[in-house]
C-alpha cells in the first residue's frame, strides 16, 4: 500500500514539475494598440545624423581623385497638435529651437576641410511656424498669423508636410505594422510599401528604390514612465533615388546601405519614443556630360540618433481656430 502511495506521489511530484515547466517556457507577450494623436499632444524631438563617405573620382585621362565627404544633421524641435480628426493631424505648430545641417568636404585641390552650410538662407532656429492642412494644400504662417517667404514655406513642407500629410509622429509604428500581440523574440519583415513609412519624405526615394525592414522585439521597457516594447531592426536599401535624378539629370546612381539598431515603441500608442541605426553606405555613380564622362565609387557609414519626449499641452483657443 505504502509503495503505491509513494507511486502516485511522485506522478503527482512529476507532472506539477512539468506544468511548471511548460508555464515557465510560456513565450512572453506583448499587445500594441494604435492611438491617434489629438489636439493638445505634444511632442519634444531631438535627432542627430552623420554620414561619411570616401569617394574616388575617375575622370578619363585626368587620372582619379579621393574626396572625403561627411553631412552632419543637428535637430531640436517642439511639436504641438492644434487640431485633428481622426487619424488626420489638420493644425499643428512647430517650435525649431536649433536646426543644422554640415556639408564637410576635403579633397587634394583644398588645403583645409571646406564647410557649407546647407541651411543658409533658410534656417527656422529660434522661430515657430503654424501649418493648416486643408483641401486646398499646406498652408505655414509664422506664430503671428504672417505669411512666411516662399523658400521658407517650401522647406517647412518638405520637412514637415510632404505630400500634404503631418509627419511629426513618424516613423509610425502604426504604419509600419498592424497593431496586434507580439512575442518577445519574435521577427517581422515589413514589405517596402510599409517601410517606406520610416522615410520622412517618400518622394525623395521615389520608386526605384527598395526598402525592407526587419524587427525583432527584445524586450519590455518603460521609457519616461511608459510602456514600451523594444525592438531590433535591420533596414536595408539599394536602388537608384530620385532626389538624384531629379537635381542631376546626367547621372546615374546606384546607393546600397545596411543599418541596424533599435526602435522603442509605446505598448499603448504605438509612438516612437527614440530609434538609433547605423551601418555602411556605398555608392556607385556614372555622370555624362558634354565635355567629360566620369564614375564615381563611395564607401562610408551612416549614424542616426532619435529621441522623442511626449506631453500635454494647454491650447489657447485662437490657436485652435
Amino acid at each position: 500500500m505504502n509503495r503505491i502511495l509513494s507511486a502516485i506521489a511522485m506522478i503527482l511530484v512529476l507532472s506539477s514539475v512539468l506544468v511548471a515547466q511548460e508555464t515557465a517556457a510560456k513565450p512572453e507577450t506583448v499587445k500594441f494598440t494604435a492611438k491617434n494623436p489629438a489636439a493638445g499632444d505634444q511632442v519634444v524631438k531631438g535627432s542627430t545624423s552623420d554620414t561619411t563617405t570616401v569617394m574616388t573620382i575617375s575622370m578619363g585621362e585626368m587620372g582619379e581623385q579621393t574626396m572625403n565627404q561627411g553631412v552632419k544633421m543637428k535637430e531640436t524641435k517642439t511639436v504641438t497638435v492644434l487640431a485633428a480628426e481622426g487619424e488626420n493631424v489638420t493644425k499643428f505648430k512647430i517650435a525649431y529651437k536649433e536646426v543644422k545641417l554640415e556639408q564637410i568636404t576635403e579633397s587634394p585641390m583644398s588645403p583645409e576641410p571646406m564647410t557649407q552650410d546647407m541651411m543658409e538662407g533658410n534656417n527656422p532656429s529660434g522661430n515657430t511656424y503654424v501649418f493648416t492642412i486643408g483641401e486646398s494644400g499646406v498652408v505655414i504662417t509664422d506664430e503671428k498669423g504672417e505669411a512666411v517667404t516662399e523658400g521658407m514655406a517650401e522647406f517647412l513642407k518638405t520637412a514637415e508636410a510632404p505630400e500634404g500629410k503631418f509627419v511629426a509622429w513618424r516613423p509610425s509604428a502604426a504604419e509600419m505594422f498592424t497593431a496586434r500581440e507580439f512575442t518577445i523574440g519574435e521577427t517581422v519583415v515589413i514589405p517596402k510599401d510599409k517601410a517606406m513609412a520610416i522615410i520622412p519624405n517618400r518622394k525623395m526615394l521615389g520608386n526605384e528604390v527598395n526598402i525592407k525592414v526587419e524587427a525583432t522585439l527584445r524586450a519590455r521597457k518603460t521609457v519616461f514612465g511608459v510602456a514600451c516594447g523594444v525592438f531590433d531592426i535591420v533596414t536595408t536599401m539599394d536602388g537608384s533615388p530620385a532626389f538624384v535624378a531629379d537635381n542631376a539629370p546626367g547621372m546615374d546612381m546606384k546607393m546600397t546601405m545596411k543599418l541596424t539598431g533599435t526602435m522603442t515603441i509605446g505598448i499603448d500608442n504605438m509612438w516612437l519614443y527614440g530609434m538609433k541605426s547605423s551601418g555602411p553606405l556605398n555608392v556607385d555613380a556614372e555622370i555624362e556630360a558634354e565635355e567629360m564622362s566620369m564614375t564615381i565609387k563611395g564607401s562610408g557609414t551612416v549614424t542616426a540618433n532619435m529621441i522623442n519626449v511626449y506631453s500635454k499641452a494647454k491650447i489657447k483657443a485662437e490657436e485652435k481656430k
